[in-house]
């Protein structure tokens, strides 16, 4: 009925939410250099902008664009790539696998539709695995 499905949206989604983000132990301000940087198992700074999370096989796949660079050719800022990260945990740590798309890959792809040329602005990638095929897109 209407009203049971009010009732678990207010209270199964919403009373949560509203309680997780207002708790003053989850939010954590960072908008100084004396933040601790999250990195990886190299100890490197994790890159990973506008991620997109995968669960497969009980380890977690992080993929995120890498940090921008500003291409003074052509007055944008683009991305060096899409990295991945791994970890059985979501609070890591996190095993970086390197840059798994590059503006270099999308050339040698082919032409895209359009005409469309380099530099590419790559944002908020998504990876599904496909069972059938066993591939990862």
């Amino acid at each position: 009925t209407m009203s049971a499905i009010f009732f678990l949206l207010v209270f199964g989604v919403l009373l949560p939410t509203v309680l997780a983000v207002t708790d003053p132990r989850w939010i954590i301000p960072c908008f100084s250099e004396n933040c601790t940087r999250w990195t990886d198992t190299n100890g490197d700074r994790i890159e990973a902008h506008g991620a997109g999370m995968l669960l497969h096989e009980d380890r977690w796949y992080w993929y995120g664009e890498s940090k921008k660079i500003f291409d003074q050719d052509h007055r944008v800022w683009s991305s060096e790539g899409i990295n991945c990260y791994s970890s059985t945990d979501l609070s890591g740590p996190w095993i970086s696998h390197g840059t798994v798309l590059s503006g270099e890959d999308i050339v040698r792809a082919g032409p895209l539709p359009g005409n469309v040329t380099p530099p590419y602005i790559i944002e908020r990638p998504k990876v599904l695995h496909n069972e059938n095929t066993g591939a990862f897109v």
